[in-house]
């Protein structure tokens, strides 16, 4: 079997890694979730559920996340039951649980949480993130009031086997400086702030870090607030891959990205900003501080170009990241750019 596009792994208690991928080497173009487990000095693939159909979801493009009860969940970019007519006629997505079987060697069993439509959102590229409360944070890539993308909670229900409730917490707008079109996961920060990207809008159009935070009366309204608004220039264009959180002993909250063109490299432009991309790093001194950016790379297509996924920190001292294309391999030469890397940066 051979999969494709395989997307983030999340690591579990057992030692396992746990992702999905869009397209099944079964021959289902509608992807699988599956399962990598240590197993005699190397690693042991098992399919825990392809059965991904148009119905059911399609393309389970940004992995799973895996809850306190032992359960897997995720989202799918097509597919659902919402009428094909929306949506360009593929389905607006999904959100699933698959739900670990009681004995060994039984199948997963998946559930379709909630389907998507124009109105509350489609395609949702960014993974999910779960909060203290079981309850699921997204984004949408289009849909909404606007068109300009969403963020949306689900509650888990009161009961067993009962629906759970969904609710678009903000509508991207592209007026007034808004963000537009995200396609990563938010992060939770202090407080239940959420924390997230926009690939668009912003003052000049070129991708915003935002902050979205609880109301504090229940029922009322989430605020949002634009914290960054790429310029395209050596700050960097187009966020793609979510933000790491960290806060720091001396109580300084800072979100580690990347953005995806941008900063002071060379890679040629052909309609989209010039630059290879960036890693920066947001701080504020407390909660309702401004908000600083500091680039702390720029990359050069030699050390990497277009970085795509999130960051991973060790604690105070190192980076760890991927580039799609630069470094020394030969793909793409028509473009002059490599076939990717994985970068460490070091404080």
């Amino acid at each position: 079997m051979v999969d494709t596009s395989p997307s983030g792994l999340v690591l579990g208690k057992d030692g396992s890694l746990y992702g999905s991928a869009d397209v099944s080497g079964s021959g289902n173009q509608c992807g699988n979730v599956f399962q990598l487990s240590p197993a005699a000095g190397r690693w042991k693939e098992t399919v825990l559920f392809q059965k991904f159909f148009v119905y059911n979801g399609c393309q389970p493009d940004a992995g799973v996340v895996l809850g306190e009860d032992g359960a897997l969940y995720g989202m799918t970019v097509l597919g659902g039951t919402i009428s094909k007519s929306e949506c360009n006629g593929n389905g607006c997505g999904t959100v699933f649980k698959l739900t670990r079987p009681i004995s060994s060697g039984a199948s997963w069993t998946q559930t379709v949480l909630f389907d998507f439509d124009a109105e509350t959102g489609w395609e949702p590229f960014g993974g999910l993130a779960i909060g203290p409360g079981a309850e699921l944070y997204g984004t949408t890539f289009f849909g909404g009031t606007a068109g300009a993308g969403t963020v949306f909670q689900l509650q888990p229900p009161d009961r067993p086997g009962g629906a759970w409730t969904h609710t678009v917490l903000y509508n991207f707008t592209y007026a007034n400086g808004d963000g537009a079109e995200p396609d990563a996961a938010v992060v939770i920060g202090p407080n239940g702030a959420l924390y997230g990207v926009t690939q668009n809008g912003g003052v000049d159009g070129l991708g915003t870090v935002f902050e979205l935070k609880p109301p504090a009366s229940p029922g009322a309204a989430w605020s949002e607030t634009i914290i960054h608004s790429f310029s395209g220039g050596s700050d960097g264009a187009e966020p793609e891959a979510g933000l790491t959180a960290v806060e720091g002993p001396d109580g300084r909250f800072a979100l580690y990205g990347t953005t995806y063109f941008g900063g002071t490299g060379p890679c040629a432009a052909t309609g989209a900003p010039a630059g290879c991309g960036t890693v920066f790093v947001l701080t504020a001194s407390s909660a309702d501080a401004t908000w600083s950016e500091t680039v702390l790379h720029s990359f050069t297509n030699a050390d990497g170009a277009k970085p795509n996924g999130p960051l991973l920190l060790e604690p105070g001292t190192q980076l760890y990241g991927t580039t799609l294309l630069g470094g020394s391999g030969a793909c793409n030469s028509y473009l002059g750019q490599g076939c990717g890397t994985v970068f460490k940066l070091t404080r």
